[in-house]
């Protein structure tokens, strides 16, 4: 839930994951406004999230986000921008002043504001948008610059 007590688009639980036991988690970064490198060197995880939830941003992945993010695209993350957790399925706290958006396949792109927790399923984009007039600011525009698709694996490493 929110701080304001909503909780957006709440969805069914997922699945159970493949091979059972605690959800695992990849985050790949893409976009215009990621450099030319390797996906291994843009990718989170997999990252078990027994211990508690994913912290995302600039605090978090410094030197990841300096290696392979455009130098003029730094500034629109967010040093906490999102977190991602697990409690009966996949939840995205937005964290930032700055527009995210949860893109799933055959529905429309959902905003989620800061302070707000909205459901996550595997294979959802989280496109992150900068909060300026003037910048890439509709949800298209944002997917295409900077996104992270979201992942899950089981405890035997298959997607579930």
């Amino acid at each position: 839930q929110c701080q304001r007590g909503c909780t957006l688009d709440k969805e069914p639980a997922p699945p159970p994951l493949a091979g059972g036991g605690q959800p695992r988690v990849v985050l790949e970064l893409s976009g215009e406004g990621v450099l030319d490198v390797p996906a291994a060197q843009r990718r989170l995880g997999p990252t078990s999230l027994a211990a508690g939830p994913l912290s995302v941003g600039r605090r978090h992945q410094t030197e990841m986000l300096k290696r392979v993010v455009r130098k003029e695209c730094l500034q629109f993350l967010s040093r906490d921008h999102f977190r991602v957790s697990h409690n009966g399925g996949f939840w995205l706290h937005a964290l930032s002043p700055n527009p995210i958006w949860i893109f799933r396949s055959g529905r429309e792109p959902q905003e989620v504001a800061n302070g707000e927790v909205a459901a996550l399923l595997p294979e959802d984009h989280i496109a992150l948008g900068t909060g300026c007039e003037d910048c890439f600011t509709s949800a298209e525009d944002a997917r295409r610059q900077l996104a992270w698709h979201f992942r899950a694996l089981g405890a035997d490493g298959r997607e579930g």
